[in-house]
């Protein structure tokens, strides 16, 4: 029996450098389904922040468009005349550039969150592949220390 004990210590060793390495290659695996999925959720975040400010804009476009007409509308009722280049009719230029700007800024502001997202995305899964590359490599490391140290083993049986 105890003639036997190196040679079980030797296939110990290779089972557990196989399941070492299996393990690690499936880690591996998931990490980079992991990573995969992270960009595809940050994509499908930036798509819905685009969305969302698309809803934004045309709200407050239509809300800019109401609050125009209503003062138009003040200006009518009361009897000013909005002639051009009047001090009325500036006020309605003025509220229309600065209107203008405001929808501007807004759809800057939701492009500039949506690319941030997917740029966020983008970068979890470039950390992901290589958290899995880097286990990887360990699990290559570890296969060809077991089998080494089996190798070795093998060799010093074989010597007695």
């Amino acid at each position: 029996m105890s003639g036997a004990l190196p040679y079980i210590a030797v296939a110990l060793t290779a089972a557990g450098t196989y399941q070492s390495f299996k393990s690690q290659s499936e880690a591996a695996a998931a990490q980079k389904d992991a990573a995969r999925e992270s960009a595809r959720l940050a994509e499908i975040n930036a798509r819905n922040q685009e969305r969302e400010t698309q809803v934004e804009v045309a709200n407050l476009s239509e809300a800019q468009a109401k609050a125009e007409a209503m003062n138009r509308a003040k200006a009518a009722a009361s009897g000013v005349a909005v002639a051009p280049g009047g001090s009325y009719a500036l006020t309605l230029a003025e509220q229309k550039k600065y209107n203008t700007r405001e929808l501007e800024w807004l759809k800057e502001s939701g492009a500039s969150r949506a690319n941030i997202i997917r740029q966020q995305g983008q970068s979890s899964m470039r950390t992901g592949m290589a958290q899995a590359d880097a286990t990887k490599s360990g699990a290559y490391g570890s296969l060809w220390s077991g089998l080494g140290s089996a190798a070795s083993d093998t060799y010093t049986i074989g010597k007695s």
